[in-house]
Order: C-alpha cells, then structure tokens, then sequence
C-alpha cells in the first residue's frame, strides 16, 4: 500500500464507565438486549451464565466482573463468534453498554496497559483511541482458557 493508511473497522465495547476493549468487525454475531440467562452454580462471578441461542448453549462472560471485579447492571448481551483449531465458537458478551462500530488505522497501535499484566493474557494487540489504551480482545483465549482469571492471576 502506497502512503495511504490502511483503515478497518472493529467494534468498540465499553465494559466500565472508563474502560473499552474491542473485536473485529465480523465477530459480533448478534446484539441481544434483555436476554434471559441461566445461572450456572459453582462458576466462577464473572462466567457465571449460559443462553440458549440459535438452537445452542452459549457461555457467557462479564468482562467487568472479570477485570474490575466489580458488577454493573448488564443490559446488553453481545453473541460473538471466534474460531478455535478450524472450529467455529461461539460465546456471549455481557455488557452495561451498547457496542459502537468504529474505524482505526495502524497510527493508532499502542502498548497493552501497564498496569493489568493479564492484558497479554487475553489480548491480540491494543489501539489508542480518544486518549485510551483499547486491548483487541482474543476470544478463543477468552472463551476456552478453563479458569482464566486464575491464569491471568499468577501474570500479577
């Protein structure tokens, strides 16, 4: 590519009133507003549900219970897809807020967050935007790493 930028869309998911993540642009499935969970008992806080969708039952995760450990009134549920070992899978995203499409550019590359070393855990790469670090979400690891918050522990 010339000196033109190379632009893409992603989605911008904001999982605390300060704090964003972001998938790409085909992940999101479907946005579910309302959706009616199932308690799963003995799980941990923050993957604590499933629901039925699609004629499936699909996990779901709460990021802010998961790196803030703090719970907000979730509305939204975010059905993404991700592909593991040439398999397609599939998980819900649980949310305070409705995801927003937006467009970065390889400008806006940055380092993951100092301070959450588990940020490389579970993230592809991280973009500025509006003067904030946005780690990229890797959903596989997200999704399919079994305890994960007991492996981003032992990064601290």
């Amino acid at each position: 590519m010339s000196n033109e930028e190379k632009k893409t869309k992603a989605w911008l998911l904001q999982y605390s009133p300060e704090q964003y993540v972001a998938i790409g642009v085909h992940a999101i499935q479907e946005l579910l507003y309302h959706s009616e969970l199932t308690p799963l008992p003995f799980t941990p806080d923050y993957c604590r549900h499933l629901f039925r969708w699609n004629q499936m039952v699909v996990p779901v995760m709460n990021l802010n219970l998961l790196i803030n450990e703090e719970a907000l009134p979730c509305e939204e549920l975010v059905v993404v897809s991700f592909q593991y070992q040439q398999q397609l899978h599939f998980g819900g995203l649980s949310l305070p807020y409705k995801p927003e499409l937006i467009t970065v550019n390889d400008n806006q590359y940055c380092e993951l967050p100092d301070k959450e070393k588990f940020w490389s855990r579970i993230a592809l790469s991280c973009f500025s935007y509006e003067n904030s670090a946005v780690p990229i979400l890797d959903l596989a690891t997200l999704f399919l790493t079994a305890n994960i918050k007991q492996s981003m522990t032992l990064l601290n």
